[in-house]
């Protein structure tokens, strides 16, 4: 495999190929496919993020949530098309016209679930996936009276604990200049809350590692931004081992973050931004870069981790990876 492949504005059957795929360390060549390229799927969305695949329809499934919907694509498709519109949740925390949920996941018994932090609840589509319907029941409601503040991305575990950060409500009477608490909550299946870790890094993305083992967050920091590893055990945070990359040296556009993040089946990271898509192995070592010039803001894996979809700004690409 080449060092770098470069395939900027070269059309494919399916769509146009972008970026640059550049290995670090050799063993990354295991991961991408043999002349694996950056290819555009979608495009023409305000601000395209929260991809799941759906396992048992062979679906993608997306939001664009200035534009109030989630889209859904096939592999077949020439366009995505639109799976539910008007996703417009108002509850009493939010004001009238104002979006509060972004964040999707696929539960672990086949249900999409979203983070309604206006209503204060995690809530579930009450509708089978092949007919959707804006209907949507309380999962997790305010678990303990704590108030969804901005909750953007959330995990589960195998067990169906579910992992989430969000802002630390404090004193209306704290100074202006004081910076902002955030913290990593858990809930467990028995809808009991537990604040796990505060700090004043502002959390960008969350995933598990395959055995549950360890959890990992992009922060941003103002002109920093980190990738964290934190070991779990029986769900419980061990903070004295947690581990740290530092993106800093590496950016070039305040804008452009590390965000949503997943982990493939053998362990390694894959990171959404800054600049492209980062590759880390289980041991937080950087072995490789996808280099492009959109926003990337989330990234999802086919079932058979043959396949990784990347929201990003206007767009949705596909990039592929060996068995």
């Amino acid at each position: 495999m080449n060092k770098n492949l470069k395939h900027n504005n070269t059309e494919t059957k399916s769509g146009k190929r972008i970026g640059k795929i550049e290995i670090i360390n050799p063993i990354a060549q295991l991961v991408f496919e043999d002349n694996a390229y950056v290819e555009i799927i979608a495009q023409g969305f305000k601000y395209a993020d929260s991809p799941i695949w759906i396992k048992a329809e062979n679906l993608l499934l997306f939001t664009d949530l200035p534009n109030k919907r989630i889209h859904y694509w096939k592999e077949h498709y020439k366009e995505p098309k639109t799976y539910l519109e008007d996703i417009d949740f108002i509850g009493q925390n939010t004001k009238n016209g104002e979006l509060n949920s972004s964040a999707l996941l696929f539960s672990n018994v086949g249900e999409i679930t979203l983070m309604l932090y206006g209503e204060d609840k995690i809530a579930k589509m009450n509708a089978i996936i092949r007919e959707p319907k804006f209907n949507f029941d309380t999962w997790i409601s305010n678990p303990q009276k704590h108030q969804l503040i901005t909750p953007s991305h959330f995990t589960e575990d195998k067990l169906g604990n579910i992992y989430f950060t969000d802002t630390i409500a404090t004193d209306n009477k704290s100074k202006a200049s004081k910076k902002p608490l955030y913290g990593l909550y858990r809930v467990s299946n028995k809808n009991k809350l537990e604040l796990l870790l505060e700090n004043h890094l502002s959390p960008e993305g969350i995933a598990l590692s395959p055995d549950n083992k360890a959890l990992y967050i992009t922060y941003s920091d103002e002109k920093k931004d980190y990738l964290y590893r934190y070991e779990l055990n029986k769900g419980k945070l061990n903070e004295d081992t947690f581990k740290v990359f530092d993106y800093t040296p590496f950016i070039s556009d305040i804008d452009d973050k590390p965000r949503g993040l997943k982990t493939d089946k053998f362990g390694n990271i894959y990171t959404a931004g800054p600049n492209g898509l980062w590759i880390f192995n289980k041991d937080m070592e950087l072995i490789a870069r996808v280099h492009f010039t959109e926003i990337a803001t989330d990234c999802v894996f086919s079932e058979d981790y043959k396949t990784l979809y990347i929201t990003a700004s206007d767009k949705v690409l596909k990039l592929k990876l060996r068995d």
